[in-house]
């Protein structure tokens, strides 16, 4: 009987002692406490509160070997870590994780089984609330994101930010879903998926190859030895808006030639070697970011590029009305009369336009330059006048010219709407075409004019 009671004993004993973990959130802020883990929290692999490793005499984590989940955050900040190591059964957090302010650290060795991380929310104040995802910044020595290979999902927002030394994020490879986060200031609230800025050394954004779709903001900026925007590859939409700014280094939109729809703005600023925006030439669509401020208000930002000569690229986007687009401080612009923007301008849309290059450098130079260019026929050109212009109803056509004149009419996509025969003194009747850009062509023998109307 004694022998019966004392084994049922002990086997309750084991089972509570295996049981046994935190309730509330703790804080390490020494070695010696983090080391007592297991002592005090013997058998404990699932927490269901948060961790948070705070603390420059923390410089190991193996003590926390047994960690295979944590239900609420984790956080390892101020510590002087060079890896993970000791982290290697972890495997979830279920609420936001930041590494951040680790002066020491040099990868994330020992993160190798985490695959999901979560999303918390915190208010600051009455007015203030922020969510977080998974936050890496301020790591002075990091290099890479080794130790993250296996990481799948992640709940909330993806930032990563201020990490000087930091040089690839390839270690990011199996990732394939990111969230989103909220921020509410006051006025109204903005979400973000991915934000990527302050990472001096970070030239190349392979890694985040497994994305395919964003649901909220994505923020690439500040970073000066990024080169090209390689990683966003598969990336087709973009629920939020997509600010590229600030990027030094930063020549073409190379990684965006999937993209095909944003569903906030896209704001394109102070990125010093950018010459050209072919590579979203697929970018159909466009909507507007707004943070509750009316004066916050975006859609489409070209602001302050100094070697981008050209507005091609942005085509085939279509651009809402409401609000301004703002196209400014680019002195190499000149080329501003694409597709989309001289249907924006004709729908009745409003621009800040200046400081740019002559034929970009007000919305009256635009839309003078409407027309795509059709290539003139050899020979000395016309002496041709014609008026009125903007015409409703019909076009004067003067020619010191005898005889008959070939007119033709191109929409500003270059498409020939109308080609008529018009012997001399007669009046083209203009009143069926669609009110826009013309082109006008008058050839008698082989001289040619060209000059360009709008139909109202």
């Amino acid at each position: 009987m004694k022998k019966t009671s004392l084994t049922l004993l002990l086997s309750i004993s084991c089972c509570w002692l295996a049981a046994q973990c935190p309730t509330a959130d703790i804080t390490f802020s020494t070695q010696g406490q983090v080391d007592s883990f297991p002592i005090n929290y013997p058998g404990c692999s699932e927490m269901d509160s948060s961790l948070f490793l705070t603390g420059s005499a923390i410089l190991r984590l193996d003590s926390l070997y047994a960690l295979k989940k944590i239900g609420g955050r984790l956080e390892i900040s101020n510590t002087g870590l060079t890896n993970m190591a000791g982290l290697n059964q972890l495997d979830s957090v279920k609420s936001a994780m930041t590494i951040a302010n680790n002066p020491s650290l040099l990868s994330l060795a020992g993160l190798g089984n985490l695959q999901f991380v979560g999303r918390f929310g915190e208010s600051f104040g009455i007015d203030n609330y922020a969510e977080s995802g998974l936050t890496i910044s301020n790591n002075l020595e990091l290099n890479v994101l080794q130790g993250l290979q296996n990481l799948k999902m992640i709940e909330g927002c993806l930032n990563i930010f201020s990490n000087p030394s930091l040089v690839s994020i390839a270690d990011l490879s199996s990732l394939s879903s990111i969230g989103k986060c909220e921020y509410f200031g006051g006025a109204g609230s903005t979400y973000g998926s991915i934000h990527i800025s302050s990472n001096s050394s970070l030239f190349t954004l392979t890694g985040l190859n497994g994305i395919y779709s964003v649901e909220a903001d994505v923020s690439i900026s500040d970073n000066s030895s990024l080169k090209s925007l390689t990683g966003l590859d598969n990336i087709q939409q973009i629920g939020g808006g997509l600010f590229i700014n600030s990027n030094d280094s930063l020549t073409a939109l190379g990684g965006l030639e999937k993209l095909d729809s944003l569903g906030g703005c896209l704001v394109i600023e102070y990125n010093n070697s950018l010459a050209t925006l072919d590579a979203i030439e697929r970018l159909k669509w466009i909507g507007v970011w707004f943070s509750g401020h009316p004066a916050s208000l975006k859609k489409l930002n070209i602001i302050g590029n100094p070697q981008l000569s050209s507005l091609s690229g942005l085509d085939s986007i279509e651009i809402p009305l409401g609000g301004r687009i703002w196209i400014f401080d680019c002195p190499l612009l000149a080329t501003c009369g694409v597709y989309s923007i001289c249907q924006y301008f004709q729908n009745g849309g409003l621009a800040i336009i200046s400081k740019n290059a002559p034929g970009c450098n007000s919305v009256a130079e635009i839309e003078a330059g409407c027309i795509v260019s059709i290539e003139d026929a050899p020979g000395n050109e016309l002496d041709v006048r014609f008026s009125p212009n903007p015409a409703s109803s019909f076009l004067n056509i003067q020619l010191n010219e005898p005889g008959t004149w070939e007119v033709g009419l191109f929409d500003f996509q270059g498409h020939q709407v109308l080609h008529q025969s018009l012997p001399a003194g007669q009046r083209l009747d203009v009143q069926h075409l669609a009110v826009g850009f013309y082109a006008l062509k008058v050839a008698a023998g082989e001289r040619v004019f060209v000059g360009k109307f709008v139909k109202q």
